[in-house]
């Protein structure tokens, strides 16, 4: 059985991952993505209910549209069937807060794989998180997951790697016989 203070390393395809506990919280070290500034989706707004101010793509066909305020962000309507029709089956939308509970706010669809909304998404941190360091003018940022169920999560990115901390519901527990 693994103590809770050791660190877990794994291999995933593309790079390194690890995974730790301090304190109440849980500290995941992934690599940053890449992304690349794109057009705005001609439909987007029929497709989720506002106009972007800014579009990337990154790596996972992950498309990335930036809205304007937190209010787009929790008013947006997405259609699952149409966003996959229309090459958005993986998609974020994020805004800087308009708050001072966090820097930004997002929520995470991904139709393509059976998922409409993801409640708290841990690894789109790994493109949002150079994406508005960059914007906002600082490494540290306090990420607001607006689902349902919702999530915080405390990111920093350090060098080409993000540091995603969050408190984590168990909500499966199983043992593995080797």
């Amino acid at each position: 059985m693994k103590s809770v203070h050791e660190t877990i390393k794994l291999r995933a395809k593309g790079a390194d991952l690890t995974i730790k506990k301090d304190g109440d919280w849980i500290v995941m070290d992934f690599p940053e993505y890449p992304i690349q500034k794109t057009d705005i989706h001609k439909d987007f707004k029929r497709l989720v209910g506002f106009e972007p101010i800014e579009m990337y793509s990154s790596i996972y066909d992950w498309v990335i549209a930036i809205a304007k305020s937190e209010n787009d962000i929790l008013n947006a309507h997405p259609d699952f069937g149409l966003l996959t029709e229309n090459g958005l089956g993986h998609l974020m939308i994020t805004a800087e807060s308009d708050s001072d509970q966090a820097d930004i706010v997002v929520m995470c669809f991904a139709p393509i794989s059976g998922i409409n909304e993801d409640p708290v998404t841990g690894s789109a941190h790994c493109a949002l998180t150079p994406l508005w360091s960059e914007k906002l003018g600082k490494s540290e940022l306090d990420s607001l997951q607006l689902s349902k169920r919702s999530g915080r999560m405390k990111v920093c990115l350090k060098d080409n790697r993000v540091e995603i901390k969050g408190k984590a519901l168990t909500i499966l527990e199983a043992k593995w016989r080797i």
